[in-house]
């Protein structure tokens, strides 16, 4: 191992182009006068060259660019939400949505608590500090079929003064399911283009009361009493966690079965 001042030395010699022989000869000349064997502007470029390299190695860019690059990246990172949010700053203000349903009255011309429809009214609440758009926004109502599930549906009515303001932005889909307690279910979806305009206010805004039915083929009648979602004794809105709402895939409302 050189010294240290030697090993900056030689460093400065590398920096600056300079080879072996110029280094040995700075060290024969070092602390003598003048001479044509020891020039003073050989000798003052070289040394020159080892206070440049001393530069370098202490705080040149060598090293101070890393450390720039470093404390840079990071406050760059801190300073923008996404990023900050990230690296441990401010969380993202939490979505919180709930799901009222009430049970309209049964059709009169079929048996008790029986139906050619599964009848939900539904609606959604915001009780989240911002905005929610009605975009990945899913509900799922869960019941037991008899012979064939469901396979049509209806958007009865909207309010034309509420968010959810259009039956044509409303889709259906129906789904098998395995649990004791259902064996399929019905979710109700939005549609790009409606739900792209569709959205709750900050703290308590709603959908309004979307009217759906759910029914068999040829409106066979079916037995709604061991159906998961339903409760003949809600007769106007209330929360309802047997019908579950979903965010982008992520339950946010509800307990499935």
């Amino acid at each position: 191992m050189f010294p240290a001042s030697r090993g900056a030395l030689l460093l400065g010699g590398v920096l600056c182009g300079c080879s072996l022989q110029d280094v040995s000869s700075l060290n024969r000349c070092s602390g003598k006068p003048e001479s044509a064997a020891c020039p003073l502007d050989g000798g003052g470029s070289s040394g020159s060259g080892g206070v440049a390299a001393g530069g370098l190695a202490t705080g040149g860019s060598a090293t101070g660019g890393a450390d720039s690059e470093v404390v840079g990246g990071a406050a760059d990172a801190g300073s923008g939400a996404v990023a900050g949010d990230a690296a441990g700053g401010q969380a993202a203000e939490p979505i919180r949505l709930r799901v009222q349903y009430d049970y309209p009255p049964p059709d009169p011309v079929t048996p008790a608590k029986a139906s050619k429809a599964i009848r939900a009214d539904l609606q959604i609440i915001n009780d989240s500090a911002v905005d929610v758009p009605l975009s990945g926004i899913t509900l799922r109502y869960y019941y037991t079929y008899e012979a064939e599930p469901c396979s049509d549906f209806a958007c009865l009515s909207v309010n034309d003064d509420a968010v959810v303001n259009d039956c044509d932005g409303i889709a259906v889909s129906f789904q098998s399911y395995s649990s004791s307690t259902a064996n399929a279910y019905f979710e109700l979806s939005f549609t790009a283009d409606a739900a792209a305009g569709w959205v709750l206010g900050a703290n308590g805004g709603v959908s309004g009361n979307i009217k759906l039915q759910a029914f068999k083929p040829k409106f066979e009648v079916q037995d709604l009493t061991n159906d998961y979602s339903f409760d003949e004794s809600i007769e106007s809105l209330t929360d309802w966690p047997k019908i579950t709402l979903y965010r982008d895939g992520e339950l946010l409302f509800g307990t499935p079965p």
